[in-house]
């Protein structure tokens, strides 16, 4: 029997998603944040009733501002959010009941939780501030009966548990209302489905399957004659000139001016070329236009 009621959909994701999702990172089957995404998708559109709920990734929200970090700019379009998953009734489209906020370590970062690295912890930030905002929104509050953040992690030490704790403190800070419904769920690479972390040998084999699966190559990309031709080819470029993976403070300041000049032709030739940077700045930038540009990739 498909799912029909918004209690029921919970109770899966609180419960046979976990196990699926586990069942997809031990598979390799999610390796990035999209395919984290994709995967809830398929899993939660197979349970429940089509004709109750639609379920939509990435999908705007217009007239709301959440996080200072990842607000919607005021242009033509006005100001916009866009949640990673949303799931609204089927005979009232308008009526959102359930948001998801996702994030994954990739297999190029360190093997550690999200607040030990400080390059990641602005966007996590800013992913739990939206939670918040979403929930005490006048006009949502009177829709929302649960909000979601999935994190698909890897950590030698810090447990699921651990790592939800910390979430829920962050997820909850000053929400009065039924702070219980904002709700995390950790899923460590690491560990196993009786709460046991593996070995270290397993640990070392799981990452080097997941590097091995994420590196995909055409070509010799670390030649250095190769990138002395890139690097004078595109030393006019603006945007793709420079190479800022040693740098990635500097990166980010970079960004970060995309970011508060997005009416400039270089930020949006960036936005255009960054359609799923991790801090979703592309989308800041390029407004409700990110869909179509998102569309033709």
């Amino acid at each position: 029997m498909k799912i029909s009621t918004v209690e029921s959909l919970a109770k899966f994701i609180q419960g046979p998603l976990i196990q699926n999702l586990r069942d997809d990172a031990k598979d390799f089957r999610i390796i990035l944040e999209r395919d984290l995404e994709y995967r809830i998708y398929h899993h939660i559109t197979t349970e429940i009733d089509e004709k109750k709920f639609l379920i939509m990734g990435n999908k705007t929200i217009s007239g709301i501002r959440t996080s200072a970090k990842t607000r919607g700019t005021k242009s033509d379009s006005g100001r916009f959010v866009m949640p990673d998953i949303m799931i609204r009734d089927y005979d009232k489209p308008n009526d959102i009941r359930i948001i998801m906020e996702l994030k994954l370590n990739k297999a190029t970062s360190t093997p550690s939780a999200y607040h030990n690295r400080t390059a990641d912890r602005e966007s996590f930030e800013a992913d739990f501030d939206n939670l918040r905002n979403y929930w005490k929104n006048p006009k949502l509050r009177k829709q929302l009966k649960h909000e979601f953040f999935i994190y698909l992690y890897r950590d030698r030490g810090e447990l699921e548990e651990e790592i939800e704790e910390k979430i829920a403190k962050k997820l909850r800070k000053d929400i009065r209302r039924c702070p219980k419904q904002l709700i995390p769920i950790a899923i460590n690479r690491y560990q196993k489905e009786n709460g046991e972390l593996y070995d270290e040998e397993k640990m070392d084999e799981i990452d080097s399957e997941f590097k091995r699966i994420n590196d995909i190559s055409a070509g010799r990309n670390n030649s250095k004659k190769i990138s002395k031709k890139k690097s004078s080819k595109n030393k006019k470029s603006a945007v793709k000139g420079k190479d800022y993976s040693r740098n990635p403070k500097k990166a980010v300041t970079k960004m970060k001016w995309y970011r508060d000049h997005p009416k400039d032709p270089k930020s949006i030739e960036w936005a255009k070329s960054h359609l799923y940077d991790r801090y979703r700045y592309s989308k800041i930038i390029l407004g409700k236009s990110w869909e179509k540009y998102a569309t033709r990739n």
